[in-house]
């Protein structure tokens, strides 16, 4: 499975074909238009748009040029349920420099505070523009429209995490790797399955498949699909969400994945005190 393949499976297809119709259309563009300025036919527009075919990652570039936005802004994830959501917080906190404050420590029951300099100044930009539609000076509309056109300089070493998943992704051994998400539960099934006490193939059985299927999960070249996923779950009696490891790809996409569940979530940034001093926060609103 293709690394590119891999990561659509995390995106939903339906709101980003409804996405680019409302981008295309409030840029006065025609599916004609679109096309040309992609290079692509009518008909692949007309399936990106009804949500029939995700476009694949390349392919949004020119999408998003044409539309005037940033393409990290077309990549809207499948969060379908609450265990989904936390783990994509989960990622989000574990790569790119934000924590999940607890209940005890929290200013309302979702409380994120940024912890890398890329997350401080995507919060404190965002507060700003919050802000000015508290005031009046910017409606809702604008506030959404900066979000899809939001981009920021970063370095990729900032994040430990996945910088060296990319470093070890380049090396010849790692050409059947299918992704930051298959490498993460390449980590964590192993240590569930030997915490159980079950080898390899007598667990393959269980799961009614093969061992060189199962072994391609643990060696991270495949990725389960939802079903077997959630029998893997349960023969392991962990949550299914908890065998789902979101990728980012970089800083901006994670800025606008938080974008994303923000706006499902209802979560807004607010200025935040600790003792004396006082920092930007992401709360429920």
């Amino acid at each position: 499975m293709g690394k590119s393949r891999v990561f659509n499976r995390q995106l939903d297809p339906k709101l980003i074909g409804a996405k680019i119709t409302r981008l295309r259309t409030e840029a006065g563009l025609g599916r004609k238009g679109l096309a040309d300025a992609m290079g692509v036919a009518v008909t692949s527009v007309r399936a990106y748009e009804i949500g029939k075919v995700c476009p694949e990652y390349e392919h949004l570039l020119p999408i998003a040029q044409a539309l005037g936005v940033a393409r990290e802004s077309l990549c809207i994830y499948s969060f379908s349920n609450i265990g989904e959501v936390l783990a994509a917080l989960k990622s989000l906190c574990e790569d790119y420099g934000v924590m999940h404050l607890t209940s005890d420590e929290a200013q309302g029951p979702c409380c994120l505070i940024p912890t890398s300099e890329f997350m401080v100044q995507l919060f404190s930009d965002w507060l700003s523009v919050t802000e000015q539609v508290r005031s009046g000076r910017m409606s809702v509309a604008d506030m959404l429209s900066w979000q899809d056109r939001y981009r920021q300089s970063y370095s990729q070493e900032d994040f430990p995490r996945r910088c060296s998943f990319e470093l070890k992704d380049k090396r010849p051994e790692a050409s059947g790797n299918a992704g930051f998400s298959a490498w993460l539960l390449s980590k964590e099934l192993p240590a569930l399955r030997k915490q159980r006490g079950i080898l390899q193939g007598d667990f393959a059985n269980l799961l009614g498949i093969s061992v060189a299927k199962y072994r391609s999960f643990e060696q991270g070249r495949q990725l389960p699909d939802d079903g077997l996923r959630h029998r893997i779950a349960r023969q392991l009696d962990v949550p299914a969400s908890s065998l789902v490891f979101y990728d980012f790809l970089n800083p901006l996409q994670a800025a606008h994945a938080l974008f994303q569940l923000s706006n499902m979530m209802h979560w807004v940034p607010r200025r935040y005190t600790v003792g004396k001093s006082t920092m930007t926060c992401l709360a429920t609103g």
